[in-house]
Protein backbone atom coordinates (compact mmCIF):
# COMPACT_ATOMS: atom_id res chain seq x y z
CA UNK A 1 0.00 0.00 0.00
CA UNK A 2 1.17 3.46 -0.61
CA UNK A 3 1.18 6.17 1.94
CA UNK A 4 2.00 9.75 1.94
CA UNK A 5 4.34 11.67 4.16
CA UNK A 6 4.61 14.85 5.61
CA UNK A 7 7.37 16.87 4.73
CA UNK A 8 9.21 17.21 7.91
CA UNK A 9 12.70 18.49 6.69
CA UNK A 10 12.16 21.94 7.78
CA UNK A 11 12.76 21.75 11.61
CA UNK A 12 10.91 25.14 11.93
CA UNK A 13 7.80 23.23 11.30
CA UNK A 14 7.76 21.96 15.09
CA UNK A 15 5.62 19.37 16.66
CA UNK A 16 2.25 20.90 16.26
CA UNK A 17 2.15 22.10 13.12
CA UNK A 18 -0.79 20.19 10.93
CA UNK A 19 -0.26 18.16 7.61
CA UNK A 20 -0.86 15.20 6.22
CA UNK A 21 -0.22 12.14 8.03
CA UNK A 22 2.10 8.91 6.69
CA UNK A 23 -0.71 5.55 6.34
CA UNK A 24 1.91 3.32 4.16
CA UNK A 25 5.78 3.24 5.26
CA UNK A 26 4.30 4.75 8.47
CA UNK A 27 5.46 1.66 10.29
CA UNK A 28 8.99 1.77 8.68
CA UNK A 29 9.09 5.38 9.81
CA UNK A 30 8.10 5.04 13.72
CA UNK A 31 10.06 2.11 13.75
CA UNK A 32 13.63 4.10 13.55
CA UNK A 33 15.52 5.34 16.83
CA UNK A 34 15.84 8.61 16.64
CA UNK A 35 16.32 11.63 19.20
CA UNK A 36 13.06 11.30 21.14
CA UNK A 37 9.16 11.51 20.73
CA UNK A 38 9.87 14.83 22.85
CA UNK A 39 12.51 16.48 20.43
CA UNK A 40 10.68 19.19 18.16
CA UNK A 41 13.39 18.31 15.55
CA UNK A 42 12.58 14.44 15.34
CA UNK A 43 11.02 13.81 11.97
CA UNK A 44 8.80 11.55 13.84
CA UNK A 45 7.38 14.35 16.25
CA UNK A 46 4.14 14.48 14.46
CA UNK A 47 3.22 10.84 15.10
CA UNK A 48 3.83 12.06 18.80
CA UNK A 49 1.67 15.56 18.22
CA UNK A 50 -1.38 13.03 16.97
CA UNK A 51 -1.29 10.20 19.54
CA UNK A 52 -1.55 13.20 22.79
CA UNK A 53 -3.90 15.39 20.65
CA UNK A 54 -1.15 18.15 21.24
CA UNK A 55 -1.89 18.26 24.56
CA UNK A 56 1.36 17.73 26.59
CA UNK A 57 4.11 20.55 26.28
CA UNK A 58 7.23 20.33 25.00
CA UNK A 59 9.96 19.88 27.69
CA UNK A 60 11.52 23.61 26.37
CA UNK A 61 7.49 25.06 27.47
CA UNK A 62 7.00 22.77 30.25
CA UNK A 63 7.68 24.18 34.10
CA UNK A 64 10.64 22.00 35.82
CA UNK A 65 8.76 19.33 38.32
CA UNK A 66 5.31 18.97 35.75
CA UNK A 67 3.57 15.25 36.10
CA UNK A 68 2.14 13.21 33.54
CA UNK A 69 -0.23 10.37 34.00
CA UNK A 70 -1.22 8.05 31.40
CA UNK A 71 -4.13 5.92 32.04
CA UNK A 72 -4.04 2.04 30.95
CA UNK A 73 -5.35 -0.45 32.21
CA UNK A 74 -4.64 -4.04 33.66
CA UNK A 75 -5.50 -5.35 30.14
CA UNK A 76 -2.16 -3.29 28.86
CA UNK A 77 -0.28 -5.40 30.69
CA UNK A 78 -1.96 -8.62 29.56
CA UNK A 79 -3.84 -9.75 27.03
CA UNK A 80 -7.93 -10.92 27.73
CA UNK A 81 -10.19 -12.67 26.28
CA UNK A 82 -13.20 -10.48 24.04
CA UNK A 83 -10.86 -7.29 24.74
CA UNK A 84 -9.23 -7.49 20.92
CA UNK A 85 -9.82 -3.98 20.33
CA UNK A 86 -9.49 -2.52 24.31
CA UNK A 87 -6.44 -4.37 25.12
CA UNK A 88 -3.85 -3.49 22.22
CA UNK A 89 -4.82 0.53 22.61
CA UNK A 90 -3.74 0.01 26.55
CA UNK A 91 -0.64 -1.87 25.66
CA UNK A 92 0.24 1.44 23.43
CA UNK A 93 -0.45 3.56 26.14
CA UNK A 94 1.81 1.35 28.43
CA UNK A 95 4.39 1.78 25.87
CA UNK A 96 4.11 5.36 24.82
CA UNK A 97 4.27 6.05 29.24
CA UNK A 98 7.32 4.42 29.54
CA UNK A 99 8.91 6.42 26.42
CA UNK A 100 8.13 9.39 28.28
CA UNK A 101 9.38 8.78 31.13
CA UNK A 102 12.86 7.93 29.98
CA UNK A 103 12.68 10.96 27.67
CA UNK A 104 10.95 13.06 29.94
CA UNK A 105 13.24 12.81 32.89
CA UNK A 106 16.02 14.44 32.47
CA UNK A 107 13.92 17.49 31.81
CA UNK A 108 12.24 17.13 35.34
CA UNK A 109 9.13 15.66 34.38
CA UNK A 110 7.83 13.08 35.81
CA UNK A 111 5.47 10.30 34.21
CA UNK A 112 3.30 8.08 35.59
CA UNK A 113 1.40 4.88 34.10
CA UNK A 114 -1.69 3.86 35.80
CA UNK A 115 -3.05 0.07 35.39
CA UNK A 116 -6.32 -0.47 36.83
CA UNK A 117 -8.71 -3.35 36.88
CA UNK A 118 -12.28 -3.01 36.42
CA UNK A 119 -13.83 0.24 37.91
CA UNK A 120 -16.99 0.64 39.09
CA UNK A 121 -18.28 2.90 36.45
CA UNK A 122 -21.70 3.15 34.61
CA UNK A 123 -19.43 1.99 31.29
CA UNK A 124 -18.52 -1.26 33.44
CA UNK A 125 -22.16 -1.72 34.23
CA UNK A 126 -23.29 -1.19 30.43
CA UNK A 127 -20.16 -3.63 29.09
CA UNK A 128 -21.01 -6.57 31.84
CA UNK A 129 -24.37 -7.77 30.29
CA UNK A 130 -22.56 -8.46 27.13
CA UNK A 131 -19.60 -10.07 28.38
CA UNK A 132 -18.63 -13.89 26.71
CA UNK A 133 -18.95 -16.26 29.46
CA UNK A 134 -15.09 -17.12 29.03
CA UNK A 135 -14.23 -13.46 29.99
CA UNK A 136 -16.91 -13.88 32.97
CA UNK A 137 -14.61 -16.62 33.99
CA UNK A 138 -11.89 -15.05 33.63
CA UNK A 139 -13.15 -12.56 35.80
CA UNK A 140 -13.64 -15.12 38.92
CA UNK A 141 -16.28 -12.99 40.27
CA UNK A 142 -13.72 -10.36 41.22
CA UNK A 143 -15.54 -6.93 42.52
CA UNK A 144 -14.86 -3.95 40.79
CA UNK A 145 -12.81 -1.21 42.95
CA UNK A 146 -14.68 1.89 43.58
CA UNK A 147 -13.56 5.54 41.02
CA UNK A 148 -13.13 6.85 44.53
CA UNK A 149 -10.41 3.95 45.60
CA UNK A 150 -8.58 4.37 41.99
CA UNK A 151 -8.57 7.80 42.05
CA UNK A 152 -7.18 8.02 45.34
CA UNK A 153 -4.18 5.54 44.02
CA UNK A 154 -3.79 7.83 41.14
CA UNK A 155 -3.27 10.87 42.70
CA UNK A 156 -0.55 9.71 45.68
CA UNK A 157 1.67 8.15 42.47
CA UNK A 158 1.20 10.90 40.87
CA UNK A 159 2.34 13.39 43.91
CA UNK A 160 4.89 10.86 44.95
CA UNK A 161 6.16 10.48 41.08
CA UNK A 162 5.76 6.83 40.94
CA UNK A 163 6.51 5.01 37.54
CA UNK A 164 3.59 3.10 37.61
CA UNK A 165 0.42 2.67 39.87
CA UNK A 166 -1.37 -0.84 39.93
CA UNK A 167 -4.55 0.01 41.81
CA UNK A 168 -5.86 -3.33 44.09
CA UNK A 169 -3.84 -5.85 45.25
CA UNK A 170 -5.48 -8.65 42.81
CA UNK A 171 -4.28 -6.32 40.15
CA UNK A 172 -0.85 -6.14 41.65
CA UNK A 173 -0.74 -9.64 42.02
CA UNK A 174 -1.52 -10.47 38.46
CA UNK A 175 0.90 -8.19 37.29
CA UNK A 176 3.43 -9.72 39.57
CA UNK A 177 2.20 -13.40 37.69
CA UNK A 178 2.53 -11.61 34.32
CA UNK A 179 6.19 -10.97 34.90
CA UNK A 180 7.53 -13.38 37.06
CA UNK A 181 5.37 -16.78 34.75
CA UNK A 182 4.27 -15.53 31.95
CA UNK A 183 3.99 -18.90 30.95
CA UNK A 184 2.33 -20.47 33.72
CA UNK A 185 -0.42 -17.99 33.73
CA UNK A 186 -1.37 -18.56 30.11
CA UNK A 187 -1.84 -21.98 30.74
CA UNK A 188 -4.14 -21.52 33.68
CA UNK A 189 -6.21 -19.13 31.30
CA UNK A 190 -6.40 -21.25 28.76
CA UNK A 191 -7.89 -23.90 31.34
CA UNK A 192 -10.47 -21.58 32.57
CA UNK A 193 -11.39 -20.52 28.85
CA UNK A 194 -11.41 -24.18 28.15
CA UNK A 195 -13.41 -24.77 31.35
CA UNK A 196 -16.23 -22.21 30.07
CA UNK A 197 -16.98 -23.60 26.82
CA UNK A 198 -17.99 -26.94 28.26
CA UNK A 199 -21.66 -26.04 30.04
CA UNK A 200 -22.47 -24.99 26.33
CA UNK A 201 -20.84 -28.19 25.19
CA UNK A 202 -23.02 -29.96 27.34
CA UNK A 203 -26.29 -28.33 27.02
CA UNK A 204 -28.65 -31.39 25.72
CA UNK A 205 -30.11 -30.54 21.50
CA UNK A 206 -33.41 -29.91 21.29
CA UNK A 207 -36.26 -32.34 20.91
Amino acid sequence: MRGCHRNTADPSEGPNSRGGCGCGGLTARIGLPSGGLTDPHNPHADLFALVTARGIPWPSRAAYGATITCISSAAGFLGVFGYGAYSPTKFAVAGLGEVLRQELRPHGITVTIVYPPDVDTPMLAKESPHKPPELRALSGGARALTPESVARAILAGTVTGRARVIPGAGTRALRLAAGAAPGLLSRYMDHVIRRAHRPAERQPSAG
